[in-house]
C-alpha cells in the first residue's frame, strides 16, 4: 500500500481495520463523539487524523495531530495526505523548523511546541 492510500478519499473506511504503508499506517475507529476517524501515525507518532463530514463517509476533513520529528518521511507523507482531501496546507521543514502552512512563507498554522520564539 502507498501512503496516498491511507487517505479514506482513496480506501473506504472499515471500522477497525489497520492499514499499512511501511512506517506509516492507519487504524480506522468511531471516536467518544461518535464520529468516523481514521487516524495516521508514523512510525509510534499519530500525524493526523481524518473525520468524516457526511453521513456516507465521503466527504473528509484531515487535522494534523503532530509535526512529528519533522523528517523528509513526515514531509512526503503529510504532503500526500494533506492534498488527497484538496487541502492547501502543507508540511515544511525549512532550516530545521517543521510546521504546517498555507504557504512555505506563511505563518505557520502548527508548529512543535517546543519552538523556540525570539
Amino acid at each position: 500500500m502507498k501512503i496516498q492510500q491511507l487517505s479514506p478519499a482513496h480506501t473506504p473506511w472499515r471500522e477497525g481495520t489497520r492499514w499499512l504503508a511501511g512506517g506509516w499506517s492507519a487504524l480506522d475507529v468511531v471516536d467518544s463523539m461518535g464520529d468516523v476517524v481514521r487516524i495516521v501515525s508514523h512510525y509510534s507518532t499519530p500525524m493526523c487524523e481524518f473525520v468524516a463530514t457526511d453521513e456516507e463517509n465521503t466527504e473528509w476533513w484531515c487535522g494534523v495531530l503532530s509535526v512529528g520529528r519533522g523528517s523528509v518521511s513526515d514531509q512526503n507523507g503529510m504532503n500526500q495526505l494533506l492534498a488527497s482531501v484538496g487541502s492547501e496546507v502543507r508540511y515544511w521543514r525549512d532550516g530545521g523548523k517543521p510546521r504546517y502552512a498555507i504557504g512555505r512563507n506563511g505563518n505557520p498554522i502548527a508548529a512543535p511546541h517546543d519552538m523556540r520564539r525570539d
